[in-house]
């Protein structure tokens, strides 16, 4: 699809992200360019490249030059600190990293070991010499194609493998529900090392739309970039993105033309109803499209706020081609309106990388159909409208980023002050949810959330740093000693 869009229209703009325009005839060469470096390193199809740097329109030449090479995408949070990146490079077996300047130092600290290709510079010095022309053609699109890292309750990252053929699948789904492609641009205000904006970018590029990625999220960036850019979507934003832009737009009314906008997409964390109502009060012209998936399963279910207001909190319908069920703790199949665990089927990803025992227990074989659950508890109505009641593991979603509580409380746990820790979101309406530690504290210490930030600031990545602190003298718990988080949510909320 990228060598057919640089022959049908080569001069039409592919990738805009600040400065940068690329042509889809500059973007097919630079991916080109970008794969013939990696093979002629050595990298060959399957190996994984870890990719570690901020939003860049390289970041998308990589991808694209994996689909052209059976090289594997390996993304990794920018925001990762070096004891997490050697976990996380280790687990994914990368053979090469490509970062930016101030990530090199931390690869340099996390695997020395590995080579690291530094975007702006000796990786471009590369491109600048290899072979414009097409690479060796691959034709497994069963083969590998990304790996994303996801986490269950043991707080361990685990790769979620996908092939070419599912990303194909998958953008063929989305585009009948999101409608995306050219003559549309789209603009992409979130981080590519996340699936869903990767997903929506390049399935955006495979139907010949425009691609406007942001450096970096501001409220004010993302209102600029549409106005200028005459974007007509907002491929991917998660709610805390829209409540910040609804208030600019709130306090500045007529500083931002967004007439041309018709589509915004949503999820990734709770959208709560005051953004919900301001988001449509903010953007009037344009439709809100939430949906719900995952890394395992892609986009599962789909709804437009502004046409069926009446529906509430619904989490929409299937797309074409995907099947909900809600099963029991027996794995009876629930009827319209009891609460059960979700699951959907087909399972988008090949696997968890080396992991084949995590990968039987996520997937179940149901009916002689492979089914998965993100571990979400609902319900359907009797129209086959998804409910979402609650999550049914711990984990917390701030901001748009999956936070694994256990990790959190292993780097607590050492601290001399802690003698014992939970780690909860409790609801924030601003990041949907934040990052609460409840502390009891050792014998005659005491600890203030500044010291605790100061102390997590080198072991955690930032967001996943705790935002409240609840001192206690116990921490409730089941006969077993498990805590029960539960009560604590309902006691601190």
């Amino acid at each position: 699809m990228l060598r057919w869009a640089a022959t049908q229209h080569p001069d039409r703009d592919a990738i805009i992200c600040g400065d940068t325009r690329w042509s889809w005839r500059e973007l097919d060469e630079r991916t080109n360019r970008a794969a013939n470096a990696l093979l002629a390193l050595g990298v060959r199809p399957g190996d994984r490249v870890g990719l570690y740097f901020t939003n860049h329109p390289d970041y998308l030449a990589l991808y694209l030059a994996a689909a052209k090479t059976g090289i594997v995408a390996a993304t990794v949070n920018p925001a990762l600190t070096a004891s997490e990146l050697t976990f996380i490079l280790g687990d994914a077996e990368c053979v090469l990293v490509v970062t930016d300047a101030p990530r090199a130092p931390i690869v340099a600290e996390a695997r020395p070991d590995l080579r690291a290709l530094v975007v702006g510079g000796d990786f471009d010095d590369l491109l600048a010499v290899a072979d414009p022309g097409e690479p060796p053609p691959v034709v497994d699109v069963d083969a590998p194609f990304y790996q994303g890292y996801t986490s269950g309750t043991t707080g361990f990252p685990k790769g979620c493998v996908q092939t070419h053929r599912a990303f194909v699948d998958h953008h063929w789904r989305c585009h009948d529900v999101f409608g995306s492609g050219h003559p549309d641009v789209m603009l992409i205000p979130g981080p590519l090392f996340h699936e869903a904006p990767a997903l929506f970018s390049l399935e955006h590029l495979f139907f010949g739309g425009t691609v406007v990625l942001l450096p970096a999220f501001t409220p004010e960036s993302a209102l600029e970039a549409i106005a200028e850019h005459r974007c007509t979507l907002v491929g991917f934003a998660v709610p805390v993105m829209l409540a910040r832009m609804s208030d600019v737009l709130e306090s500045h009314p007529h500083r931002y033309d967004i007439s041309g906008l018709r589509s915004i997409v949503v999820a990734g964390a709770p959208l709560l109803e005051d953004t919900l109502q301001a988001t449509l009060r903010a953007f009037p012209n344009a439709a809100l499209q939430e949906f719900y998936g995952g890394t395992e399963l892609g986009v599962v279910t789909s709804v437009d706020h502004r046409q069926c207001p009446e529906r509430g909190r619904t989490a929409g319908l299937p797309l074409r081609g995907i099947a909900t069920l809600i099963l029991s703790p027996d794995d009876e199949i629930l009827p319209p309106g009891e609460v059960g665990e979700v699951f959907a089927s087909p399972v988008m990803m090949a696997g968890y990388h080396g992991r084949p025992d995590a990968t039987a227990e996520a997937v179940r074989t149901f009916d002689g159909v492979d089914w998965i659950s993100l571990g979400d508890l609902g319900f359907l109505d009797k129209d086959g409208y998804l409910y979402l009641v609650d999550r049914k593991k711990h984990m917390i979603i701030s901001g748009g980023e999956n936070v694994y509580p256990v990790e959190i409380e292993n780097v607590l746990a050492e601290h001399p002050a802690v003698a014992d820790v939970a780690v909860i979101g409790l609801p924030d309406q601003r990041w949907g949810e934040k990052v609460t530690a409840v502390v009891v504290a050792s014998a005659g210490a005491s600890l203030t959330l500044e010291e605790l930030d100061a102390y997590c600031r080198t072991r955690l990545a930032g967001y996943k740093i705790p935002k409240h602190l609840v001192v206690m003298e116990d921490l409730p718990r089941t006969p077993s000693g498990k805590v029960l988080k539960h009560v604590l949510r309902d006691q601190l909320a």
